[in-house]
């Protein structure tokens, strides 16, 4: 630590780092000089940098305990100086991405950073991994650097794809126009065509397959498909009559 023993008789600040449970410090300095020092504010800055704010009555020498070379002002000017602290070693700054959405059979590739090691709760142990869950699922990822460790977690949420459902397969004549309606989603696409809405007009002169593509308010897509089976139509027959016989053609 920077000062792991007490400098003065009386009143010491003084800073420490436990772990995510609060069981086990970490990392832990004094902070003072040989009189009397007190430790008002802690914080830690975005890049985990640990920041202490007090103030110390020790005299211009004596606060060299607290200062450091190089400092804006490495010792005191006299009787009750405030000072400022930051360490910049006793954490690890952990970064592993935003919550994300995917639709249901689609990945999502989750990343980690700030550490040298990872184990996710997957058990994977490197820094991206990529995971397809079938329910909304929370990961935790852990990183080290080797003495320190920090948690984060990282939920993926998934959406239910549009059920999306279409006019069943159906035979027609050859010259009928039909309509082919799908429901389940928000917008529709068909194919052959390429064509948008909910119902469609068709009038094919032979057996095709229409696929309908819906998307609902969540992006997420599905796909159904029927048949329309075309009969020919039969030629109609010519009826002679001759003498008392009669014939039809063809």
């Amino acid at each position: 630590a920077p000062q792991p023993t007490s400098p003065g008789p009386i009143f010491d600040g003084f800073a420490a780092q436990f772990n995510n449970s609060g069981t086990t410090r970490l990392w832990g300095t004094y902070i003072g000089s040989v009189y009397i020092d007190r430790g008002n504010s802690i914080a830690v800055d975005i890049n985990s940098n640990i920041c202490v704010v007090g103030s110390s009555n020790g005299g211009s020498g004596e606060y060299m305990s607290i200062g450091t070379p190089g400092a804006h002002q490495p010792a005191g000017g006299g009787y009750n100086d405030a000072f400022v602290v930051k360490y910049t070693t006793g954490c690890i700054v952990l970064q592993a991405g935003r919550d994300t959405v995917i639709c249901a059979g689609d990945s999502a590739a989750l990343s980690a950073s700030g550490g040298t090691s990872y184990l996710w709760s997957t058990g994977e142990t490197s820094a991206s991994i990529t995971v397809a869950p079938v329910v909304t699922t929370t990961y935790t990822v852990s990183a080290s650097d080797g003495i320190y460790t920090d948690t984060k977690y990282v939920t993926v949420t998934v959406n239910a794809l549009p059920n999306v459902q279409i006019t069943p397969p159906i035979v027609i004549c050859s010259g009928t126009t039909i309509s082919l309606s799908a429901s389940g989603a928000s917008t529709y696409e068909w194919l052959p065509g390429n064509v948008q809405g909910n119902v469609i007009s068709v009038s094919p002169t032979i057996t095709t397959i229409y696929t309908v593509t819906g998307t609902d308010v969540t992006v997420c897509i599905n796909t159904a498909v029927t048949t329309v089976s075309v009969l020919s139509t039969p030629v109609k027959p010519v009826i002679s009559v001759a003498g008392m016989t009669l014939t039809s053609s063809p």
